[in-house]
C-alpha cells in the first residue's frame, strides 16, 4: 500500500506540472467555461488530452515523451518524441462520453455556447453502462481501420480518454466490463490505452492490466 501510495503522489506531481505547463487545467477550462476559438478545437483537444496522459505513461515506461506536433489529415492525432532517446511514437485520441446528448453539451460549453447542463440521474452501474457502451463504439470505429491506415513509420498508440464524472476503472464491476472488450487480431495500433480522470489508466492492449 505504501508503494501505490507513493506511486500515486509521483504521478500527482507530474500532473501538477502539467497543469502548471497549461495541458490539463486548460482542457477542463475549454469543456467548463467555453473559452477555446472554434478554429483549431479539435487539436487543442486532443493535444490536452495527450498532455494528461504522458506524465502516467512516461511513469509507467521511464519515459520522458513530450508533445513535438499535431499531425496532418493522413497522419495520427499527436506526435510525441523522448527528450533523453529521441525515440518518436504518435497518438490517436478519442473520447467517450456517456451519450451524444453529453457530447453536445460538452463541446457547445467548448464553443462558447449556451447549452443546458448534462446531469447523470441513474446509478453508477447504470451510467458506467452507458458509458462502457460507447467505449466500445470508438473502438470499433478505431481498431476497425487497416493496419495501413495511417502513413506513419513511428508506431501508433490508441488513447481512449472517458469524459466521465464518476468512472473508476480499478472498481470490480468496471475492471469486469474492462476485461471483457474484445480487441481484433489486427489493426494499426501498437498498444491501446483507456484513461480516465481520477487520474488511471488501464491497458487494453497488448498485455492487459491497470498501469496506475
Amino acid at each position: 500500500m505504501r508503494d501505490r501510495a507513493k506511486q500515486i503522489q509521483e504521478i500527482r506531481r507530474d500532473l501538477e506540472r502539467v497543469k502548471e505547463a497549461g495541458g490539463s487545467n486548460k482542457m477542463r477550462m475549454w469543456l467548463q467555461r467555453g473559452k477555446v476559438k472554434v478554429g483549431g478545437l479539435k487539436e487543442r483537444w486532443e493535444k490536452a488530452i495527450t498532455d494528461w496522459f504522458l506524465p502516467l505513461f512516461n511513469w509507467n515506461r521511464r519515459s520522458l515523451f513530450r508533445v513535438i506536433r499535431s499531425g496532418d489529415s493522413s497522419e495520427p492525432d499527436v506526435l510525441c518524441e523522448d527528450e533523453r532517446t529521441k525515440e518518436r511514437l504518435w497518438i490517436e485520441v478519442t473520447t467517450a462520453y456517456y451519450n451524444d446528448d453529453h457530447a453536445r453539451t460538452e463541446w457547445e460549453k467548448a464553443r462558447g455556447k449556451s447549452s443546458k447542463p448534462y446531469w447523470l440521474t441513474q446509478p453508477d452501474r447504470v451510467e458506467n453502462q452507458r458509458l462502457f457502451d460507447q467505449v466500445e463504439e470508438r473502438l470499433r470505429e478505431k481498431l476497425g481501420k487497416p493496419t495501413n491506415h495511417y502513413r506513419v513509420l513511428e508506431p501508433v498508440l490508441l488513447v481512449v480518454f472517458t469524459r466521465s464524472f464518476r468512472l473508476y476503472l480499478g472498481n470490480l464491476l468496471v475492471r469486469r466490463r474492462l476485461e471483457a472488450l474484445v480487441v481484433p487480431d489486427v489493426h494499426p495500433f501498437r498498444e491501446v490505452y483507456i484513461v480516465s480522470e481520477a487520474p488511471e489508466v488501464y491497458r487494453l492492449f497488448p498485455e492487459r492490466g491497470m498501469i496506475l
